[in-house]
């Protein structure tokens, strides 16, 4: 099968973003094959036809799940290719993991780097997990999007449970099957420093990775915050490739809107047989 596609870096989380059409059904095993071959990749997104006319495309991310750093690449790579649709600043997407079409407003700094605010989609659930850790259990809050749910472990809990990165990798995938989550993420939140290390679980193709970057993952620590609190939160997290902005819109903890922010660069197209 020969591919082309584009390498893009969102805030340090490299996505591979795959133009050449490919059934669904292959794409795990392509996904698994680009990532082997570019070790610097940490996910795979594919470029399919849109169901609504409003959208500039469709992006089918690997495993299904929804991720924020993949709906802005693929914006600002809708953007650089003109597509239909992306004249103004407001470009619509739809995005696996979303239920409906998604706005990203996109500006383009340079011929290949863009900055932009997607609108995320809401949270399935906000919740504390019972979740099963070698001989005892662990209470975690926990927020579950479609595809994909994220484990909130600040730095108490990594003292209280003795977590690292032996036992994070030791847990996720049993976690992962816990929760009953396509996709599952690990955060590893220092609250004082403000501080994110994301690790990443994808249950279609089996890949772990801890991720420069995690839009999603960093939604849910700010929406964790706003519904904790019962009133808007804005966080900025900084993590292993750099800063990503969350603003949660809650009253009485209620989330009626959450707007992400951050950069994208284009740093490359290739054509490769696999």
């Amino acid at each position: 099968m020969d591919l082309l596609y584009y390498k893009i870096n969102p805030t340090g989380n490299i996505t591979l973003i795959v133009e050449t059409p490919v059934p669904r059904e292959s794409q795990a095993a392509v996904s698994t094959t680009l990532m082997e071959l570019d070790e610097a990749a940490e996910q795979v997104g594919f470029i399919e036809k849109a169901d609504s006319s409003d959208a500039a495309l469709r992006l089918q991310m690997m495993g299904g799940e929804f991720c924020g750093n993949a709906t802005l690449s693929a914006a600002a790579l809708a953007k650089m290719l003109e597509l239909p649709g992306t004249e103004g600043d407001a470009v619509t997407l739809e995005i696996s993991g979303a239920e409906k079409p998604l706005t990203v407003l996109v500006k383009q700094n340079g011929e290949r780097d863009f900055c932009g605010t997607v609108s995320m989609p809401l949270p399935e659930s906000c919740f504390t997990a019972q979740l099963r850790f070698e001989d005892f259990i662990c209470d975690l809050p926990v927020v579950r999007f479609h595809g994909i749910s994220h484990v909130i472990i600040d730095s108490e809990s990594i003292r209280r449970y003795n977590f690292n990165v032996r036992r994070a990798e030791a847990v996720i995938e049993d976690w992962c099957r816990q929760l009953g989550s396509d996709a599952l993420g690990l955060m590893f939140w220092d609250k004082a420093d403000g501080l994110l290390n994301p690790y990443v679980y994808v249950s279609t193709t089996g890949t772990a990775v801890w991720e420069s970057s995690c839009a999603s993952g960093s939604t849910a620590v700010a929406i964790y915050l706003a519904v904790t609190a019962g009133q808007n939160k804005s966080v900025s997290l900084l993590q292993p490739g750099g800063r990503i902005s969350v603003e949660v819109d809650c009253k009485h903890g209620i989330i009626s809107d959450i707007r992400l922010s951050g950069n994208a660069n284009i740093t490359s197209r290739y054509s490769v047989s696999i």
